[in-house]
């Protein structure tokens, strides 16, 4: 069996898409569709529930609208910890599937390499604020073999193209304090499995950007950028106290580190906070002779 976990709040105008991505499958094993509504304030709940009365395949779905707001990471836990799939893949409430074989083939590629813990693929990106930032990602030519190393630098791929052995998923109680679930959730599955993950030159699932989505808000307001950018920062140091704490990814860390303030640099020029960027500055001075010395 495979367990879709797609959770959702205030998707009103895409859960149908969504929902329907996944109810297209064709595939030769049981499917259960784990909807975990958080609370939404708009007309989710009767979206799903004319789905439930209307589809031929409702009968995947298994559906719970929470009567209060968990939040995105508790609420993820909470649905993971319904699903009784051997495989388990994920499409948040916004984005949506679009090879009808996507499951199949990203299964039978787990069941036949049973080293590898977790897959994905290219996805498209939908920018509904401007069209000219549309893209399809990663930006790869042929099926790619990305390492755990990788993923402490950069999050590659997208949450809707994720499908993972379910065995290598570790419940950690500091998970739900990750500033970003998703990017931990990879590598805790890496970790406990090869340290490898198949990204396929398929595209198969669309990511959208938008007001409601946690990327959209972000890009609309510089601000609460700088803020997820600092978020980064606590992300990389609980990752690396409490997961990969061995020594060699320390060189891995201490690169995001120095990109990240680097990143934070350049925001704040935007914002002429200057006495921040000069603070700054002298921060990834300072980091970057520590990674010459260490790793040059």
């Amino acid at each position: 069996m495979v367990s879709v976990i797609m959770i959702t709040y205030g998707h009103e105008q895409f859960i149908k898409q969504a929902i329907e991505g996944v109810l297209m499958q064709q595939c030769d094993f049981e499917v259960e569709l784990i909807i975990a509504n958080d609370c939404s304030p708009d007309n989710t709940d009767s979206v799903v529930n004319q789905i439930i009365e209307n589809h031929p395949n409702s009968n995947w779905i298994r559906y719970t609208r929470h009567t209060s707001n968990k939040g995105m990471t508790p609420n993820f836990v909470w649905a993971l910890k319904q699903a009784n799939g051997t495989y388990i893949a994920l499409c948040e409430g916004d984005d949506y599937w679009t090879d009808p074989l996507k499951l199949k083939k990203q299964v039978d590629f787990l069941s036949a390499n049973q080293e590898f813990g977790i897959c994905f693929h290219k996805t498209e990106e939908i920018n509904l604020f401007d069209k000219s930032k549309n893209r399809i990602f990663p930006n790869i030519n042929n099926n790619t073999i990305y390492s755990i190393e990788d993923y402490i630098l950069n999050n590659w791929t997208a949450t809707c193209s994720i499908v993972f052995t379910y065995k290598f998923y570790k419940n950690e109680n500091w998970y739900t304090t990750l500033p970003f679930g998703d990017l931990g959730l990879v590598l805790i599955i890496l970790k406990n499995s090869n340290k490898k993950a198949m990204v396929f030159n398929d595209i198969m699932s669309v990511y959208r950007v938008h007001i409601g989505g946690v990327h959209g808000n972000l890009q609309q307001n510089c601000l609460k950028l700088i803020d997820a950018y600092k978020q980064h920062l606590v992300f990389g140091k609980i990752i690396k106290e409490k997961l990969l704490h061995e020594r060699i990814y320390s060189k891995y860390f201490l690169k995001k580190k120095i990109q990240t303030y680097e990143k934070l640099n350049q925001l704040y020029k935007k914002e002429d906070f200057y006495i921040k960027m000069l603070s700054n500055k002298i921060i990834i001075f300072l980091l970057k002779i520590r990674y010459k010395l260490l790793y040059s």
